[in-house]
């Protein structure tokens, strides 16, 4: 019996222990989700290139009212997003529309990002320049 309870508290460590750290997948748009905290950005590949040095250290705030603010430092990037659709001759998918203005490193940003995957904590956005090249990629996650 003694074995069996040290058994059970075991396994009950491990599923406890075991959780997913990326969160659970999401029906939410990803409006909705993003207006839940804060959040950093963890990746950004531009045509396959990592530039990420350009966002590291900001945090985003993404508001009800469509605003988003980018703060690092004191240093305020402020922009909207907007759920949206985007469609390719084949399929419609998920998007966030981005706008930032036209000052860099932000403008790279100005684009409508297909959803490609979406927890309750990370939000992975994908957009392909045409013709056909490498795609952008941007991670963002909780902000902690």
């Amino acid at each position: 019996m003694k074995k069996l309870i040290i058994l059970a508290l075991g396994a009950a460590f491990m599923a406890v222990s075991c959780q997913k750290v990326d969160g659970e997948s999401t029906d939410k748009k990803a409006g909705e989700i993003l207006q839940q905290k804060n959040w950093r950005m963890t990746g950004y590949y531009d045509d396959g290139n990592d530039r990420l040095v350009n966002f590291t250290g900001y945090s985003f705030t993404f508001n009800a009212d469509g605003t988003v603010r980018a703060i690092r430092d004191g240093k305020e990037f402020v922009g909207t997003w907007k759920d949206t659709t985007y469609t390719d001759t084949l399929t419609t998918t998920a998007s966030l529309k981005l706008q930032f203005g036209n000052e860099r490193p932000f403008n790279s940003l100005n684009k409508n990002w297909m959803v490609i995957e979406k927890t309750t904590k990370t939000l992975h956005l994908r957009y392909q320049d045409f013709p056909k090249s490498p795609y952008d990629d941007v991670f963002l996650r909780i902000n902690y």
